[in-house]
């Protein structure tokens, strides 16, 4: 499959999952429909990348999330890892290589330090800096703090839950949850409001997350990056 799929074959149909999940932002931005968004966007990159973001995450994430009694069928950790998965993409600079790919087509020296090397890699590719990134640019100030509310997890020294202080730690999170996916098919059971249970690198982990308002914010958020993207600056807080 090329880059460009969703581009050359996909459009109106991706068009149109951009609409059902941003109407409610299209309002009130100066492009109206999403198609408006897309004819405005630089390059076939940042297109193809608003079409495969918004196919992808309507018939995984938000359709799901939005149908009444979807828990029975998905649990809120599967439609997280959908989360991660656009703020992936949209974060993606280039198209993605794997580690080896990399070092070839950038003919690197196979006697170069390794650990350098994967250094150099992962400030380009690197999922947590890329969520990293992502949270400090596109979600909108007034709602970084909400953000963070939305996460608590157990601090054994006052041995109560608390909120992150950082957008670091939620990054970090983020990764922790995606690698268990992706390395060990594990999808971390998230619940509304309930206290969820995971281990990661051998280290024990509890997160509470209200994870209505954490959809809403990065879903803002995504249409915030791609409002920047075809040059409108008004940024989307989530009310």
């Amino acid at each position: 499959m090329t880059f460009n799929h969703y581009l050359k074959y996909e459009k109106e149909r991706s068009l149109d999952c951009a609409q059902k999940i941003y109407s409610g932002y299209l309002i009130n931005a100066k492009y109206k429909t999403a198609q408006g968004i897309l004819d405005n966007l630089k390059d076939d990159h940042e297109k193809n990348k608003f079409l495969k973001t918004s196919f992808f995450y309507f018939h995984r994430g938000w359709n799901i999330a939005n149908k009444s009694g979807w828990q029975e069928e998905f649990d809120e950790g599967f439609i997280f890892i959908v989360l991660i998965a656009v703020i992936e993409t949209i974060m993606s600079q280039t198209e993605h290589l794997n580690f080896g790919e990399w070092v070839k087509r950038n003919n690197k020296n196979k006697t170069d330090d390794a650990g350098i090397l994967w250094e150099e890699y992962s400030a380009i590719f690197g999922i947590n800096k890329k969520v990293k990134d992502f949270f400090e640019k596109y979600i909108d100030e007034d709602d970084k703090d909400v953000f963070l509310s939305c996460f608590l997890h157990w601090d054994r020294a006052e041995n109560k839950m608390v909120k992150y202080n950082n957008l670091s730690k939620i990054a970090n999170l983020f990764y922790s949850l995606r690698s268990e996916y992706v390395h060990c098919s594990e999808i971390i059971p998230v619940r509304e409001n309930v206290t969820g249970y995971f281990s990661f690198k051998g280290v024990d982990h509890s997160c509470r997350m209200d994870f209505k308002k954490i959809r809403e914010i990065l879903e803002a958020s995504f249409f915030n990056y791609f409002l920047d993207k075809a040059g409108e600056s008004k940024i989307v807080e989530v009310k």
